[in-house]
């Protein structure tokens, strides 16, 4: 894991991937692995990978901030996707399990801004 950091911390994110591959693949069932390589793959720009990845994260979680976490970088993710409703789904989640977050409002205001934008251009 400490491999993987260095790796992300030098924005080497497809080494910092293999590196938190090697530890997902050493125990499946750790949050902090799934929820790095995630990150990892989010900032390699592999949504898909990175959603499949934050999710696992957050099935995992066993305190309220990191389910939090992946529940926000899996909004991030889908607004990344072009899927607002999807994303807005993820900070309400997040918002109901965390509401005291100070992030979590700011990112589904910015969501449903941009879902209202959207529909706004297909009336037109």
């Amino acid at each position: 894991m400490y491999e993987g950091n260095q790796k992300f911390n030098g924005k080497d994110y497809d080494g910092a991937s293999s590196k938190y591959m090697e530890a997902v693949k050493t125990n499946d069932k750790d949050f902090t692995a799934h929820y790095n390589l995630g990150n990892a793959l989010y900032k390699s720009k592999k949504y898909e990978e990175a959603k499949a990845e934050f999710d696992k994260a957050q099935k995992l979680s066993q305190t309220l901030p990191d389910k939090t976490a992946a529940l926000i970088t899996l909004g991030n993710t889908y607004m990344q996707m072009n899927q607002p409703e999807k994303a807005a789904d993820y900070y309400k989640q997040a918002l109901k399990q965390n509401p005291y977050n100070g992030s979590n409002p700011k990112e589904l205001r910015n969501c449903q801004a941009e879902r209202k934008g959207k529909r706004a251009a297909a009336k037109k």
